[in-house]
């Protein structure tokens, strides 16, 4: 057991966090035309303040949530080119983080497959990180910038035996 309690976690393997964060890469270089890049890697439960977060659980040779936080500033940017308008509402940017979660996970499916994970996808759960600002066990995290903004992806996942 950690100090706060919770079990220490073993960070997915290297075929996995690519999986992810070159599919998140993809998906940003296309939306913004902006190279996007990995900042870093820690282990962390904490949510940023100010951030939209969504969580996609993963069944099958993997299993558990992968939650996706994106900077508010990167969400809203990245409404306005989905939803081509300049003005988007706040109430637009959780569904739109939710279809850019739902693309991304997607996309790295088939990485995954080819690394010998198959998984099935749930559909985006959508949450303010103000409101629930720490997730219930510390987990991989990977630090995606771009000039817009930031994306922080939470990899709670475990291999099935």
């Amino acid at each position: 057991m950690t100090a706060a309690g919770a079990s220490p976690i073993a960070p997915p393997h290297a075929d996995v966090v690519d999986a992810f964060v070159n599919a998140l890469a993809r998906v940003l270089r296309t939306s913004l035309g902006e190279p996007p890049r990995l900042a870093g890697l820690h282990i962390g439960r904490s949510l940023p303040p100010a951030s939209l977060a969504v969580s996609i659980e993963l069944t099958g040779a993997l299993r558990g949530p992968v939650t996706w936080v994106f900077s508010s500033d990167l969400a809203r940017i990245l409404a306005a080119r989905m939803m081509m308008i300049d003005d988007v509402r706040s109430e637009h940017l959780p569904d739109v983080v939710a279809e850019l979660s739902n693309i991304v996970t997607g996309n790295a499916t088939g990485p995954l497959q080819d690394a010998g994970f198959d998984v099935a996808i749930a559909p985006p759960v959508v949450f303010d990180c103000a409101t629930q600002p720490e997730l219930p066990h510390d987990q991989l995290v990977a630090t995606v910038t771009a000039a817009s903004g930031t994306v922080r992806v939470y990899m709670g996942i475990e291999v099935s035996v």
